[in-house]
Formats: structure tokens, sequence, C-alpha cells
């Protein structure tokens, strides 16, 4: 579904290499050229997708026309597809046929951070192209993950031995070397494990560094790094300054997903803004009725992978909340720019009656009332909160009832909140560490 670029005579398709050329020239493209190029694969995924996907069949005839031919002019009437589509769809959502050239089928199960964990198919091309942006993110900020990167796993592959700890070997992912430290082991271990790393590159949820940077200013910075990269959520201003005065390191911010892979990136240029990857996908923020937002305002994140033949997801609701961007970059990258994200969806508590997005909680400030390293506010009945917070000590009565008057302020509601004061705070299925999460469905 990607026009060849450039063209080369007597050749079916593109190889990486064009690709890779058409995404260094893409940074730069005008508005109407990325538009073009948008629209045409736009028009060969809804085909595809309306010939040979019977979800879609009449789920996308008003994009078709009366002629049958694709039109834009309608695309805001096409239904937002939910994480709950997807997973009650099965096989209706499976294309009957995929363009042989797309190569073999692979599925990838998202952690549920949003409530519902969901299974994507996807074909091999749609694993190139993504590589590729990978690849131009990491370049661009200078990096080389070829050269080896440390993270954390909850289970090692089966080759290997859980009883030291770490692996040190090829991740079963991509293949390049990776230092592993099993993720549920007490913190000050998996520092001192940390030190044997070869690599100086690490992966992992921000919140889970902030834990492991604390601790490494404890045991005097044993641990040095060059980059750490976000996964699962953005870093605060705080992290960044923690992270690089424990470890030394810059942190960059990656926004991506396993069902839509790398849907935009951190500036190389020394802003906080993220590009959007237009050109794997068109990315929509939209209001509560499916309508783009003003530049500046905040809305759902909604995408349209153009190169999953196999189970197409046009005008899926990403489950995460953005600012859309309203001035260009000042380094002059002319890809589309999301100022920021507010937040994911599992951070939006579910109170009777209302939905509360809990934006501005002053994090430095419960921290410190709290004494912790770490702190987790989780929703766990109709108003009931619980915060866990990983300290030495228990946090004292006027400490707790000053956060617990704030957060109620936040939240606009009277709330029951009880402190847990915990030695770890809980992962979701994917391991990631979340400062805000919904354990309760009304």
């Amino acid at each position: 579904m990607m026009e060849e670029y450039p063209p080369a005579t007597g050749q079916i398709g593109v190889t990486v290499r064009q690709i890779a050329q058409m995404m260094q020239d893409s940074l730069y493209w005008d508005a109407e050229t990325m538009s073009r190029y948008q629209s045409l694969q736009l028009s060969q995924l809804v085909q595809h997708a309306a010939d040979h996907v019977p979800f879609y069949r009449d789920r996308l005839k008003p994009l078709l026309g009366t002629n049958g031919a694709f039109t834009l002019n309608r695309w805001h009437e096409t239904p937002i597809l939910t994480r709950a589509d997807v997973r009650d769809s099965g096989d209706t959502l499976m294309a009957e046929l995929v363009p042989p050239l797309h190569g073999v089928v692979h599925s990838s199960s998202s952690s549920g951070s949003t409530g519902v964990p969901v299974t994507v198919h996807f074909p091999a091309l749609f694993t190139h192209v993504a590589d590729v942006a990978w690849h131009r993110f990491f370049h661009l900020h200078g990096l080389d993950l070829r050269k080896g990167f440390a993270d954390f796993k909850p289970k090692f592959p089966d080759s290997a031995s859980e009883q030291a700890g770490f692996f040190a070997g090829a991740s079963p992912e991509n293949g390049f070397p990776t230092f592993q430290v099993l993720r549920g082991l007490p913190v000050s271990r998996k520092v001192e494990l940390l030190t044997h790393s070869p690599h100086r590159i690490l992966r992992d949820s921000p919140n889970h560094v902030e834990i492991l940077a604390r601790e490494n200013l404890r045991k005097g910075r044993p641990v040095r790094m060059d980059c750490i990269i976000g996964i699962g959520m953005g870093f605060s201003d705080e992290q960044r300054n923690l992270i690089h005065d424990s470890f030394g390191a810059k942190c960059l911010s990656p926004y991506s997903s396993k069902e839509c892979s790398l849907i935009a990136w951190q500036c190389p240029h020394g802003h906080d803004h993220f590009h959007i990857n237009a050109e794997l996908g068109l990315v929509e923020i939209v209001d509560d009725v499916g309508q783009p937002v003003e530049p500046g305002a905040e809305g759902r994140c909604v995408m349209t992978p153009f190169f999953n033949s196999v189970q197409p997801l046009i005008r899926y609701d990403q489950g995460d909340i953005v600012r859309r961007g309203a001035r260009p970059c000042p380094g002059g990258i002319t890809l589309p720019i999301i100022e920021s994200i507010v937040g994911r969806k599992d951070s939006i508590f579910r109170f009777p009656g209302l939905d509360v997005a809990i934006v501005g909680l002053d994090v430095v400030q419960t921290r410190q009332l709290l004494g912790a390293d770490a702190f987790q506010f989780a929703q766990t009945g109709p108003t009931d909160i619980v915060v866990r917070y990983i300290a030495q000590d228990d946090a004292e009565t006027e400490a707790r009832e000053v956060v617990a008057k704030n957060f109620c302020a936040l939240a606009g509601l009277p709330l029951s909140i009880t402190f847990n004061r915990v030695a770890d705070l809980p992962s979701n299925a994917g391991g990631k560490q979340q400062r805000f999460v919904r354990e309760f469905e009304p």
C-alpha cells in the first residue's frame, strides 16, 4: 500500500533503503505533498478493507461513494473504532485476502493498560516500515541501539536462568545485544545488577526509572547511563532532572503502542514537542464527538495505520489524550506536531455520574509530604481511592490529610482516601508502573 518512492522501472514494491530515503525527505515535505501521500495510502487501505474485511463492508460505504471511488469528504462520518470493537469483532476484522508481497503475518497483544487488552495481527510490511521509523528516531538523537541496551523483563527467554537475576545476550525482539534484569527483584538489587551492564542506554517506564534513580542516588550514583528511553508514558520535568542528576542521562520519549507502533517521537532539536510519523498512518486529534480539535487544544488520539492489511484499524481510538500542536517546529521539521501527551484513558477516574482526568497534581509536593520515592493513586471503588507509596516510614497524619485534600480538590468531589505504604508499586500487564490507575469499573 505504499506508492513506489522513488519510481524504479521494472521493480515491484519498494526496498527498505528506499523507505529510509523517503523518511529522510519527508521530514521536510510541505503540507500539500504529505496530504497527497496520505490520501493515496488511505485510498488503498479503505478499498482493501471494504473489499476483503467483513467488519468494514457496510462501515466504509460513505467513503466509497456511488461509483465506488474513495473520497475523504465524509471521512469523519466513519465510526471511531474502539478497543472493545477490536476485542469483540473476532475474525470479522481480519482480511480474507492479504497482498502476497506484504509478507508473513505476526501477532502482538497489548498490555491492557486501558482496561481492554487486545491482540493485533499485522503483516511483515507493517513491521519493516515501523522499524525504519524507529531507526530514524534513534538516528536523529544520535543513538544506535544495535550497539546494545539494558531493560527489564518480567521473565527471561526459556534458555536463560533466572537465578542470577539478569540475562546478557541478544534481545528476542530484534536481535540487538541486551542486558535484561528481572523486573520483580527488589529495587536495590536491580540497581546493583545494572552496574554490571556494558550498555549505556536503558529502556523502561519513567515511573519505574524514577524509583531506580532515587535508589541510585542513595547508593552514591554507581550506575551511569547515556540515555533513558521512556516506555508507555512521557517524563515529567521533575523526572528528567532527577534522572540526569542520578544517572547523568538524557531522557527520550517515543509515543508508541503495540497496535500502531511508533506514532510520534520527541523532537531532536532540543524541544519538548513530538513529531507525528505521518508516513506510517493518519493521526487525528478529536473531541468527544469525533471532530478535529483546534490547534493547542486537547483531544483523543485516533489512529489509522496505513500498512496493516491483515487487521486494518481504521479510525482507532488509541486510548490517549494529547494536545495538538499550535506552532511550527523551530528546527524546521514539517511533520505534524503533538504538543504534549496529557494522559491515558486509564488515568481518567470514573466516579458516579462524572469522569475525571487528574491533571495538575503537584508531584513534588505530594512526594515530599509522603516522604516517598514514588506513589500511585488507585481508584478501587465508586468514590474510593488508595494512595500507595514507597517510603522508609509511614507518612505523618497531617501530611496525609493535605495530600487527600489536594486530590479531592483536583477531582472536584469528596472522596474516601486511604494510604498504604508498600515495598513496590504494582505494575500493569505490560510492566508499567503508572501514577494513576483505575482498578474499578462502574
